[in-house]
């Protein structure tokens, strides 16, 4: 990679993602290289050995985090969250954006506020989503069928 942020190759790097944040690639299949990575199915998706030690923002981090709080491999099935998740064709982040969508409508429209615990729908599913609104932004803890 060159200092000025592109391949040797002369392709612009993006964030390769599986489920969260893993490594730089290129659209480009054999373009993609890092230091302590590997090519995943060659594919120009690299994956760095040390990826959760990378130096993503913390919003990244952060929204990681709540994805894998509602629909981790742990959680999934606590949360009953199967059927949506697969509504979604497995896209933890497209589906937990969703979820961010409808109920940041609710907080827009003022009916919640501060601590909250509400059902929404997304996608023909009944869903409980919990926790606040912070400064008219949601902020959602967690998510379930019940």
């Amino acid at each position: 990679m060159t200092t000025g942020g592109t391949f040797t190759s002369g392709a612009t790097p993006i964030l390769a993602t599986v489920g969260g944040p893993v490594g730089i690639a290129t659209a480009a299949t054999s373009s993609a290289l890092i230091a302590g990575g590997t090519i995943a199915a060659a594919h120009g998706i690299v994956l760095h050995k040390n990826y959760d030690k990378l130096n993503f923002s913390k919003e990244d981090k952060s929204l990681y985090n709540k994805i894998n709080h509602v629909f981790g491999e742990n959680a999934i099935d606590r949360h009953k969250l199967k059927p949506l998740l697969k509504s979604f064709k497995g896209n933890k982040k497209l589906a937990f954006n969703s979820l961010q969508k409808e109920t940041q409508k609710l907080a827009d429209r003022g009916i919640i506020k501060n601590v909250f615990e509400v059902s929404i729908n997304v996608k023909n599913t009944k869903v409980v989503v919990q926790r606040k609104v912070i400064n008219g932004k949601v902020h959602i803890g967690t998510a379930y069928i019940s």
